[in-house]
């Protein structure tokens, strides 16, 4: 048995946690039930996930741990949010990952492929949870998946039937089968997943252990599942009908800085750390910030083309076509403009600036930037008015970061004053801040909520603990 540094015990197995039932009972305490255990079953499985995979963020594993309990309660969610694994590079811990959830969550089915008739028969007949490895070749540029990716779009919402066609005697019918599930999809990051589907998803991102780093547990094929058993045993043994239908009668507060789907996705996970209660309510809801803020893919190529457009141009002065198209590629640095237009601006010759200019201008219609003549350095010339881009902006970007806002070092002193972590800390046992906003009374200080200015901590360190201040 293990412990916090608060001396809570840490259980991690069924078998403990069993322990700490008894000792309760032996010191005359009410002997709690596994829904007012959950908190620690919380705590065991993210130890169990930490243990065996060197995760790239102290959010990730939070997230893991509450889609592992949402897979066991997934009668009470009306979305699912699909885990998303991917790496640079391939033994990074994507197969790992899959591999210890297998283990964890509810009905785990493993596959490196899968084609469309089969898995929506399978979802259908077993409501498993679907693991799927090397997803990055599925979805590969030149391979047609379009029937693949529409189940896997409608199989994230409950009441979202997938139909096809069934012969019945000498008839054909159209049959409804039901592909919610929850998913996880691992894969290399350069097999980029379609956008409709890495938005249904939360993304975990590992990388490659460098020389010199801590290493994880080994996984033993014949002796460590059955301790991961005897966690998923307890997780069966809270996802009573009675807490099903306490999960389904939640309404959880949504996490700061999420789209309307991240919401969605969420929002049964938020529910079950508000279960847990503890620290469980306050790590989600950072958690749930820190991935999507930092995931590379979160946006469309139309997004971070509207976000480079506001680093790059003054709103309030018109410009050319051609000309934005040149500083996107020499000053943009979020989206792949030089590798677009690169040659198209070198070349400079009047078919390249009519070339640049309509694929820019095409890309930029479906915000309502539309192209028209306007006067730039006292030329004629094809562009985009003063104030073309405000409305776009304020629509798809967020607010820019207000001149108070500060990034502070994760062991500055003014994070935790005088009775926090010491300035020399070593970077693994230091804690990261989730940037907020600043304040905005405009007042010094920690960054942090922007309401009430407390902070969203990760504290760092063999146990993986968090904290909140």
């Amino acid at each position: 048995m293990r412990y916090h540094v608060d001396g809570t015990p840490i259980p991690d197995t069924y078998e403990e946690l069993q322990g700490l039932l008894e000792a309760a009972e032996g010191n005359g305490e009410a002997r709690p039930d596994c829904l007012q255990l959950l908190g620690e079953i919380l705590d065991a499985v993210r130890e169990a996930y930490c243990r065996y995979i060197g995760f790239a963020s102290q959010a990730q594993p939070v997230a893991l741990t509450l889609w592992t309990a949402h897979s066991h309660a997934i009668e009470a969610a009306d979305c699912t949010p699909y885990i998303r694994v991917y790496s640079a590079e391939k033994e990074s811990g994507k197969t790992r990952t899959e591999e210890v959830a297998f283990h964890l969550v509810r009905s785990g089915i493993r596959a490196a492929s899968v084609s469309a008739s089969a898995l929506f028969r399978m979802i259908d007949a077993h409501h498993p949870t679907l693991l799927v490895d090397e997803v990055d070749a599925i979805f590969a540029p030149k391979s047609e998946q379009e029937d693949l990716r529409s189940i896997l779009n409608a199989g994230y919402e409950r009441g979202n039937p997938v139909y096809r066609s069934v012969s019945v005697g000498k008839q054909w019918d159209a049959t409804a089968y039901d592909a919610f599930s929850p998913k996880m999809l691992a894969g290399i990051e350069n097999g980029r997943l379609p956008d409709t589907l890495v938005s249904r998803s939360i993304p975990i991102g590992l990388q490659r252990k460098r020389k010199g780093e801590p290493s994880v547990a080994k996984f033993r094929k014949r002796m460590d599942p059955p301790r991961l058993h005897a966690l998923r045993e307890a997780l069966v043994a809270w996802a009573t009908e009675d807490v099903v239908k306490s999960l389904a009668a939640a309404y959880p507060e949504p996490a700061p800085g999420l789209t309307d789907r991240q919401d969605d996705i969420w929002e049964p996970l938020l529910a079950i750390a508000d279960a847990a209660g503890g620290d469980w309510p306050a790590l989600a809801r950072a958690s749930a910030a820190a991935l999507h803020s930092a995931d590379p893919e979160n946006e469309s190529y139309g997004v971070l083309l509207l976000a480079d457009i506001r680093e790059v141009v003054d709103p309030d002065e018109p410009v050319s076509t051609f000309g934005l198209a040149t500083r996107l590629v020499k000053e943009g640095d979020r989206g792949p403009w030089a590798d677009w237009w690169g040659k198209l601006v070198e070349s400079d010759s009047d078919a390249s600036r009519k070339s640049v200019g309509h694929q820019l201008a095409r890309k930029l219609k479906p915000y309502g930037i539309k192209s028209k003549q306007v006067t730039v350095d006292g030329e004629n010339a094809r562009g985009f008015p003063a104030g073309a881009f405000a409305d776009a902006f304020d629509r798809y970007l967020p607010s820019p970061q207000p001149e108070n806002a500060r990034t502070l070092d994760r062991r500055s002193g003014a994070l935790y004053g005088s009775g926090g972590i010491e300035a020399d800390t070593p970077s693994d046992q230091a804690s990261s801040v989730l940037a907020f906003q600043g304040r905005e009374d405009g007042k010094s200080g920690s960054d942090g909520c922007p309401e009430c200015g407390s902070l969203w901590v990760f504290g760092h360190g063999e146990d993986c603990s968090r904290r909140m201040t």
